[in-house]
C-alpha cells in the first residue's frame, strides 16, 4: 500500500514539474503592428526565468534574437530577416520553452493553431 501511495505521489509531482507553460498576448492590435515589423512579444508565466529563455533561444540565433524583461516577464523575439522560415523556427523555440498554449486577449489557443492563425498569416486581421 505504501508503494502505491508513493508511486501516486511521485506521478502527481511529475505532473506539476512538467506542467505546460502559457504565453500571453494582451492586445491583438499591438501584436499585429509588431508582427509586420517582424517583432513578437509575449508575456510568460512567472515560473519562466531569463536564463531559461536565453538558454533556449541560443539555438536559434540564425533566425531571431531574443530578449527577456524580468520586470514584466515578457520575451521579445526579433526576426533577423523577413523570411517565413524564421517564423516557422519560432515554433521550435515555443516547444523548447514548453509553451503549449497562447492566451490571445483572454482566449486560450493551442500553439499549433496560434501559429497557423496568427503568426504565419499575411492578412492584417487574423481570425
Amino acid at each position: 500500500m505504501k508503494n502505491i501511495f508513493l508511486l501516486i505521489l511521485i506521478f502527481a509531482g511529475a505532473q506539476f514539474t512538467f506542467a505546460q507553460q502559457i504565453a500571453k498576448v494582451n492586445s491583438l492590435e499591438k501584436y499585429n503592428k509588431e508582427k509586420f515589423s517582424d517583432v513578437f512579444t509575449f508575456e510568460l508565466t512567472e515560473k519562466v526565468s531569463k536564463e531559461k529563455v536565453l538558454e533556449t533561444a541560443k539555438y536559434y540565433t540564425k533566425y531571431f534574437s531574443a530578449s527577456f524583461d524580468e520586470r514584466s516577464n515578457t520575451v521579445t523575439l526579433k526576426m533577423n530577416s523577413q523570411d517565413w522560415q524564421n517564423r516557422h523556427i519560432m515554433r521550435r523555440f515555443f516547444a523548447g520553452m514548453g509553451i503549449e498554449e497562447v492566451n490571445m486577449e483572454g482566449t486560450p489557443v493551442k500553439t499549433d493553431d496560434f501559429f497557423k492563425e496568427y503568426v504565419l498569416t499575411t492578412d492584417q486581421q487574423p481570425k
